[in-house]
C-alpha cells in the first residue's frame, strides 16, 4: 500500500512543467522560517567528517535531547525521521494488532499492514476536530484486545490537541490488556507546552514519536525520535539498522535545537499569521476552516463548490500546492490542508482563493 503526502514538489514540479523550488508549497507543513539562521555554515564545517561513519549511538543528541524534555537518555532514540520508528514497531514490539484513530499519519497503517498485522481504524468525529473524546474508544477497547492503539496529539489533518482526560483513559483501559499506546507529536514543538512526555515517566506502556522535521526544515535531512520507558526504547534499538542517522542530520538536529532565540520567534510568528490567515479565508464564501493548534489549518469546502483536487489542480497550474485530503479515511473529497507561509505567500493564496470561486 502507498501512502499519499503533501511536499511532493518534484512530482508537482514534473506536472507543471516548473522547477521544484518555482512551487510554493502549501501541502508540506514546514515552518516558513526555517531553517534556523547559521546551519548552513555550520554543516560545512561539519562536512569533512562526511568521510567517516556516522556516530553510530548518536549519542551528542541524544544527551542533548535528554537535557531538553528532562529525562534520561535511556528514554530516548533518534531515528531517520519518525517514519523508521513507525516501521520498527511491529517487529520491534511485537504490534500484531492495532487501533488506529483516524484520520492520522498513512504510514502507521502501511507499516503494520506490512508487517501483516491487523488494524483497525476508529474514525474520530469531526464535531471533536476529529480528535476522540473520553468515551470514543471505549467500544473499540472493551469489544477487541489489540497490541497498541495509536493516536495523536496534536492530531493530522487537523491540528487539534488531545485532551489529558482522554489520554489518562485511554491509558487505563490499554495498560489492563497490556496494550502499547503509541502517542504522534511530531507537530507539538508549536504547543511543547501541551506535550504528554511527562507521562512516560508514569506509564510503562507509552510511547511518544516526535520529529525535528517540521518546525526545523530538516525534512531532506530525515531526523526523528521517541520518548519512552527504557525496556521499549531499548527493544526498539536492537531492530534500528546501525548507522540509520547520518552525520550532518545528527549535526544539524544538534545546533536547530541550541537556537531558543529562533524558537521564540517562530511560536510568534505562527499564532499571529495563523490568526491572519484563518480570518481571511473565512471572510470568503465557500471555505470553512477547522480550530487549529498547530502550524497547518485543514479546510472543508462548501458542498456547491468541486471537489479539493479540482482547487488543487488550479492552483498548481498557479504554482502553489496544496494537500488534497481525500486520501485521509473519513475525510471525503472536499477538504484540504494548507500550512502556515510567509505572509505574501498567505496573501497570494487568499488572491487566488477568491480568484477560484469566482469563476465557478
Amino acid at each position: 500500500m502507498k501512502g499519499f503526502h503533501g511536499g511532493n514538489i518534484y512530482e508537482a514540479a514534473k506536472k507543471t512543467r516548473k522547477d521544484p523550488s518555482e512551487i510554493i508549497d502549501f501541502s508540506a507543513s514546514i515552518n516558513p522560517l526555517a531553517p534556523p539562521p547559521g546551519l548552513e555554515q555550520n554543516l560545512l564545517q561539519k562536512l569533512p567528517l562526511a568521510k567517516s561513519y556516522p556516530d553510530i549511538s548518536t549519542s551528542e543528541i541524544v544527551n542533548l535531547l535528554a537535557e531538553t524534555h528532562n529525562c534520561s537518555t535511556h528514554q530516548i532514540i533518534v531515528s531517520n525521521g519518525s517514519t523508521e520508528i513507525i516501521y520498527l514497531l511491529p517487529h520491534a514490539l511485537g504490534i500484531r494488532s492495532a487501533i488506529i484513530v483516524s484520520p492520522s499519519f498513512s504510514e502507521y497503517e502501511n507499516a503494520l499492514s506490512l508487517a501483516r498485522s491487523s488494524v483497525v481504524l476508529a474514525q474520530a468525529p469531526e464535531a471533536n476536530g476529529f480528535q476522540p473524546d473520553k468515551d470514543f474508544l471505549s467500544f473499540y477497547l472493551e469489544q477487541m484486545r489489540v497490541d497498541a492503539v495509536i493516536l495523536s496529539n496534536p492530531n493530522s489533518p487537523a491540528g487539534v490537541l488531545l485532551d489529558p482526560e482522554t489520554l489518562n483513559r485511554i491509558l487505563f483501559m490499554s495498560k489492563s490488556m497490556g496494550a502499547l499506546v503509541v502517542l504522534d507529536e511530531v507537530f507539538i514543538d508549536f504547543y511543547e507546552n501541551n506535550s504528554f512526555k511527562n507521562l512516560i515517566n508514569h506509564h510503562r506502556n507509552l510511547l511518544i514519536i516526535r520529529s525535528l522535521t517540521k518546525f526545523y526544515g530538516l525534512a531532506g535531512f530525515r531526523l526523528g525520535y521517541a520518548l519512552a520507558p527504557p525496556m521499549i526504547i531499548s527493544a526498539l534499538r536492537k531492530h534500528q539498522p546501525p548507522w540509520s542517522v547520518n552525520t550532518l542530520a545528527q549535526y544539524a538536529g544538534i545546533y536547530c535545537l541550541k537556537q531558543n532565540d529562533f524558537k521564540e520567534k517562530t511560536l510568534k510568528f505562527i499564532e499571529n499569521e495563523r490568526q491572519r490567515l484563518t480570518e481571511k479565508i473565512e471572510k470568503m464564501d465557500g471555505f470553512s476552516v477547522l480550530p487549529s493548534d498547530t502550524n497547518f489549518l485543514l479546510i472543508k469546502l462548501s458542498s456547491e463548490l468541486p471537489p479539493a483536487s479540482h482547487l488543487q489542480e488550479f492552483l498548481l497550474n498557479r504554482g502553489l500546492l496544496i494537500r488534497d485530503c481525500s486520501s485521509f479515511p473519513g475525510l471525503g473529497s472536499h477538504f484540504f490542508r494548507i500550512c502556515i507561509r510567509k505572509p505574501d505567500e498567505n496573501d497570494q493564496l487568499v488572491t487566488y482563493l477568491h480568484r477560484y470561486v469566482s469563476l465557478i
